[in-house]
This record gives C-alpha cells, sequence and structure tokens, in this order.
C-alpha cells in the first residue's frame, strides 16, 4: 500500500456513534484479531489479501471484504504494487486509533477526539506472511525450520558487558567462552561469537526486536548505557531520542562495543 498516513472520514461524534468510516494506505499487517463491532474493507486502489476464520480470499479495486464482530480476520498487502482501502467501521470509536496513527506521523498532536477510549481488539495470530503463506503455499526448502541471528564480536568479556549488562539478555547454562546464545522472545535466539578477524564488519542491521512499546523500551535501555543512532539524513532521520517514524511504525538502531548494528521496531515482526 501506498505510505500515505490514515484519514478519518467519518467519526463517531458525527454518526452518533453509529458509524466511522477511515481510508488507510501504508502497507500495514496487523496480526490476525477480532473485536466487537463489524469491519467492512472497501478496496479503492490495487489489491488486499484478506484472511476471515481459515480462509483467505483476495479483494481488487471496486470490492468489498466484511468482518463481523467477533470474527478473527486481518488483511494485508501482497501485491507489491500500490493498494488503498475505506475501512466502515460500525459502532464508531475504532477511528481514534487511526487519528493516533495519522498524529504521530505527521508529528501534531492528535484531534481532541482522539482521547477518548478505543474499542478492545484481541490478537488470536500471526499477520499474513510467513506462517499462513507457508501453510498455503508449502514452501520447499527452508521456510519451515528456525532460523537465527549471529554477531562476531571482539572479545567475548566485554561483548557478555554489553548483552547481558545493558541489553537484559540471558545466555544459555551450558556455553564455551568464546561463544553465548541468547535466547529472546517467540523461540528466537541470537549467537555472539568471538572473531576478532570479523567483528563489526558487517555494514548492515544484523537483527531486530519487536516491542509494543518503542519509547519505553528505549528510555530503558538509554538509562542502562545503551547508546541510540542520530541520524540528520531526511530518509531516516531520528528525534533527540533516536527514533525514526515509519510510514506506519517506529524504529531505533544501536550498536554493540564492535560496531555490530541491532534495531528495535514498534509492531510485530513482518
Amino acid at each position: 500500500m501506498s505510505t500515505n498516513a490514515p484519514r478519518v472520514l467519518l467519526r463517531s461524534e458525527d454518526s452518533g456513534g453509529e458509524v466511522a468510516v477511515i481510508e488507510v494506505g501504508g502497507g500495514a499487517r496487523p496480526p490476525l484479531h477480532h473485536h466487537d463491532f463489524d469491519e467492512a474493507f472497501y478496496v479503492l486502489e490495487g489489491e488486499l489479501t484478506f484472511r476471515l476464520r481459515d480462509e483467505l480470499f483476495t479483494r481488487k479495486a471496486g470490492e468489498l471484504a466484511f468482518a463481523p464482530r467477533g470474527v478473527p480476520h486481518t488483511y494485508a498487502n501482497l501485491s507489491g504494487a500500490n493498494a488503498r482501502a475505506l475501512i466502515v467501521c460500525t459502532p464508531a470509536g475504532f477511528e481514534r486509533y487511526f487519528d493516533r496513527i495519522a498524529a504521530r506521523i505527521a508529528g501534531v498532536e492528535p484531534p481532541p477526539e482522539a482521547s477518548k477510549p478505543i474499542p478492545e481488539v484481541t490478537t488470536v495470530g500471526p499477520a499474513i506472511g510467513a506462517a499462513t503463506t507457508r501453510e498455503e503455499k508449502q514452501n520447499m526448502g527452508l521456510g519451515t525450520y528456525k532460523v537465527r541471528a549471529s554477531a562476531a564480536v571482539s572479545d567475548m568479556a566485554m561483548a557478555a558487558d554489553f548483552y547481558e549488562g545493558k541489553l537484559g539478555l540471558e545466555a544459555r547454562e551450558s556455553q564455551a567462552d568464546e561463544s553465548r546464545v541468547y535466547e529472546c522472545g517467540g523461540d528466537t535466539s541470537l549467537h555472539v561469537y568471538e572473531s576478532p578477524a570479523h567483528a563489526g564488519k558487517a555494514t548492515a542491521t544484523l537483527a531486530t526486536w519487536y516491542v509494543e512499546e518503542l519509547e519505553q523500551v528505549v528510555d530503558e535501555l538509554t538509562s542502562s548505557g545503551v547508546a541510540f543512532q542520530r541520524y540528520d539524513d531526511p530518509v531516516l532521520k531520528t528525534d533527540e531520542k533516536g527514533i525514526h517514524e515509519l510510514g506506519d511504525g517506529r524504529v531505533a538502531w544501536f550498536s554493540d562495543p564492535d560496531g555490530n548494528t541491532f534495531a528495535i521496531e514498534e509492531g510485530t515482526a513482518r
């Protein structure tokens, strides 16, 4: 989808709480979820893939998908082209969530209406993509196996001070002196090993942690001595805390003592 921020076209205050209409774009892939309001999706441009319970289907421009209240559903743009859609929520209230996203992207305060409560949303499964697509296409090769990120460091003792003392990671009980495997959420892990000849040679982000409250995690790690990167480039510009606004989320980068770069992103892994 495009990188446009969502636009609330009709809100609760204008419809007596009956209906809200939002135009969305930006490529969000929400996890499988349900809530206590009906949701209709009218595709304006491009093509979207929907999941309703266990059924996967697509809708193109001019077509509608409907998710009744209480039924697990989600959507994603898997086409590689731009897409836009109107979301119609009945009753209204969830448009306040999109108000807050739009304000965050624009760097302004959300409208007063957005401060009111947002209807509860319950996550019950992953976003369309990794697990669903794998099951649907029955991919061969490595697609069904676990993967682990690795980082080379020049001195394991110095690295342990950083990864354990500052990042708060815990190593498995049985480890060689020159290597650590740090368990992370979702049955994932980070392998850190001593290799002075290769330490810090990677120029791109090695791994990303996905968190719910990015600013809170950044504050906690900063207080532990982690220094977040600051960028002035218009494409990657960060604020004073080192947080960069994405089209549909936020991200911050930091490096270990050898210069290996890692990221923390708000949301779920895509």
